[in-house]
């Protein structure tokens, strides 16, 4: 019996070994080879943490890879016919999608979900899609707001406590800032306009790098209103620091982010279902879960904190080129932040 051990134990571990492998083969044999699943390529010129927390979850729950290559819109805008049609989709600012459409560089789509799109959020001839939507508002040091009442709620009115600390974030810094200035110049003639930055100039104690600063200088008592966008100013009220945000009720700019399918001689058809679902609750759900708060262009996308209902849009109609926008750039530069 002895002599046979060896033997038996052989066989012990080679039967061992071939039940694991058949265990692990059928397995994977089950689980779909991602290298089969449908691939939607994208260009974006947002930041990848705005971005990612959307194609992550829609990949797993609808098996297709998706790749994401950033790109600034400078260099977005420079591609040629070749290298745009590497890809499928198109993700940015709508002023950047705008451009590409006067190019030729997209192709309509439209679907039941983008028929109840407002029309303000997309192009006339569906070349491109607004997704979703971040206003300007007024954030306010609680303190300051509820020791000065009547309450600010204009742009008319944010001069009406002379002593009040205003920080905004450069309008030469950040895309929506400069969108904000163009936005608001387009519904002011200009002699206004630099009247109306030059009394900000004078009780601005801040020109910010980032959107988040202003915000951050509110909370902390180190100004009393902050200029900036509803998503940045709802994540500092959803962990509970002092601010109240007010919409401005006379109006206000907001900065839209839109997609567009990339004409090629074959569409994808994976696009036009991911469109949908950018469009869906589901996805507006997954932006909060990870602190994007983003208003969906979709009316039956219910936002908690308002409703475009709530809001009277300013657009920018007058600064369309790069020519148009500098100027009025240099024009604040000149006559209103520089001077002391």
């Amino acid at each position: 019996m002895r002599r046979f051990l060896p033997l038996l134990l052989i066989s012990f571990f080679l039967l061992s070994a071939l039940l694991i492998v058949t265990i692990f083969s059928s397995g994977y044999a089950d689980q779909k080879n991602p290298k089969n699943a449908p691939v939607i390529k994208i260009y974006t010129t947002l930041p990848l943490d705005e971005i990612t927390p959307l194609t992550e979850h829609y990949q797993r729950i609808n098996n297709v890879n998706i790749i994401i290559s950033p790109i600034k819109e400078q260099d977005l805008l420079k591609l040629s016919e070749q290298t745009t049609q590497q890809a499928d989709l198109i993700i940015a600012a709508n002023q950047t999608l705008q451009k590409l459409a006067i190019a030729n560089v997209l192709t309509p789509y439209t679907s039941e979900t983008i028929d109840i799109i407002p029309n303000r959020f997309k192009h006339s001839q569906l070349l491109w899609t607004g997704i979703w939507y971040d206003p300007v508002v007024f954030a306010f040091n609680s303190d300051f707001y509820r020791a000065n009442q009547p309450a600010i709620t204009k742009w008319s009115e944010l001069f009406l406590y002379k002593d009040s600390r205003i920080a905004i974030t450069d309008f030469m810094a950040d895309a929506a800032s400069a969108n904000m200035l163009f936005s608001l110049a387009s519904n002011s003639h200009e002699v206004d306009i630099l009247s109306f930055l030059t009394q900000l100039h004078k009780q601005t104690v801040q020109y910010a790098k980032f959107m988040s600063t202003p915000v951050r200088m509110a909370v902390m008592g180190e100004c009393d209103i902050a200029i900036t966008v509803q998503s940045t100013a709802i994540r500092y009220a959803e962990e509970k620091f002092p601010i109240k945000i007010v919409i401005p009720t006379d109006g206000t700019p907001y900065s839209l982010t839109a997609i567009g399918i990339i004409a090629k001689p074959t569409i994808n058809p994976e696009c036009g279902q991911f469109i949908n679902w950018l469009l869906q609750s589901t996805a507006h759900k997954v932006m909060q879960e990870n602190k994007l708060f983003f208003v969906s262009t979709n009316p039956a996308v219910k936002f908690n904190y308002n409703s475009a209902n709530d809001i009277v849009f300013i657009n920018n109609t007058k600064y369309l080129s790069a020519e148009q926008q500098n100027k009025l750039l240099d024009m604040w530069l000149k006559n209103v932040r520089l001077v002391k």
